[in-house]
């Protein structure tokens, strides 16, 4: 121990080495994918998407009268218009949801949908006939490449003419609408499979790298290999089959006439005076009959003891007729709804 009178001399500990820090540039996190399917998940369920979607169809339904989209709104309440119109696009494009879900391999949310879809999606063919052509068209799909120098063989001479064939289809196309009503024209249908067959060969070519990286010959690392192009021709199958029993609605005017309807039926309207007209009722209360008018979209406010009477009529659209669906749970529906009267402007009230 030192003494009082000696210095005390302490050796400063040395500094700690600097470490290197190395900085990676660009690196992307592992879960990158994993939060972005969980931002669409929770953007596709978020009430402020479908507030959106409800009001965009109000517009459309009001013939982009955003007055008259209100007006049906305080109508029928919050809720009525929500469900009211959510619910009548189900059947319509339950089987648009199913296959893109099938191309995205969500297999849980594509057999829940799937189910939905035999119960209330109107099918347009049997099940056996369209297991037939869609058997077809999926051999013809899968084999179109080994046909393909044939095809060109055989089509050589219009395939010289193209450029002219191009001028002729786009002539008189001056604006965005001419050219969606020349695009109208050509086959969704094959557009629709190039691009799930896009979608399935981008996934599975991912899935096949994925498999690469094991170097065994087990059954496990043959089956891991081997299971992503099942995977794609089932899905391939799977569409040309929900294409020919449901005929999705590819056309612009099929769509436009789907969102443009109501999701009341329309009625004839019989007044007092003799006079009618066709129109869908959104509500009556207060001594008054509050109706929106099929051809002009309009609101109109009718006295309840001005209505004679009121009948259901179906009014004269492209679409297709309604059809049971493929797993029919209740007694069918019988026909016998009048069609709507044509509008008559001598029998309008004035």
């Amino acid at each position: 121990m030192a003494s009082d009178g000696e210095e005390v001399q302490r050796e400063t500990p040395p500094a700690p080495a600097a470490q290197p820090v190395s900085i990676q540039a660009n690196r992307v996190p592992r879960n990158l994918s994993f939060s972005a399917s969980t931002t669409v998940k929770a953007l596709i369920a978020s009430p402020i998407v479908i507030l959106l979607a409800t009001g965009t169809r109000l517009i459309l339904i009001a013939n982009y009268d955003t007055a008259t989209a209100t007006s049906i709104a305080s109508a029928n309440g919050a809720a009525n218009t929500i469900l009211g119109t959510v619910i009548p696009l189900l059947p319509a494009f339950f089987p648009l949801l199913f296959l893109a879900l099938v191309l995205y391999r969500k297999a849980l949310a594509a057999l829940l949908t799937g189910v939905a879809m035999m119960l209330v999606s109107p099918a347009y063919s049997s099940f056996t006939a369209a297991l037939h052509t869609g058997s077809r068209r999926f051999l013809v799909i899968v084999t179109a490449p080994a046909h393909y120098f044939d095809w060109v063989a055989e089509n050589e001479r219009h395939l010289r003419s193209f450029p002219a064939m191009w001028q002729a289809l786009t002539d008189g196309v001056e604006s965005p609408r001419d050219l969606l009503l020349v695009a109208a024209d050509w086959r969704v249908q094959t557009l629709f499979y190039a691009l799930g067959a896009v979608v399935l060969a981008h996934n599975a070519g991912r899935r096949w790298r994925h498999a690469r990286e094991d170097r065994s010959f087990s059954w496990t690392g043959i089956k891991f290999r081997l299971l992503p192009l099942g995977m794609a021709f089932t899905a391939l199958f799977v569409l040309a089959f929900v294409d020919q029993i449901y005929q999705p609605p590819s056309k612009p005017r099929v769509v436009a006439e789907i969102l443009r309807q109501p999701w009341v039926p329309p009625e004839k309207l019989t007044l007092t005076n003799g006079a009618w007209r066709v129109g869908y009722t959104l509500s009556y209360k207060d001594g008054w009959h509050v109706l929106l008018e099929e051809e002009s979209r309009t609101i109109i406010y009718i006295r309840a003891t001005d209505v004679k009477s009121r009948t259901v009529c179906s009014v004269s659209t492209s679409l297709k007729g309604e059809r049971p669906p493929l797993i029919r749970l209740g007694p069918p529906v019988p026909d016998g709804v009048p069609e709507c009267p044509s509008r008559d402007n001598s029998s309008r009230p004035k």
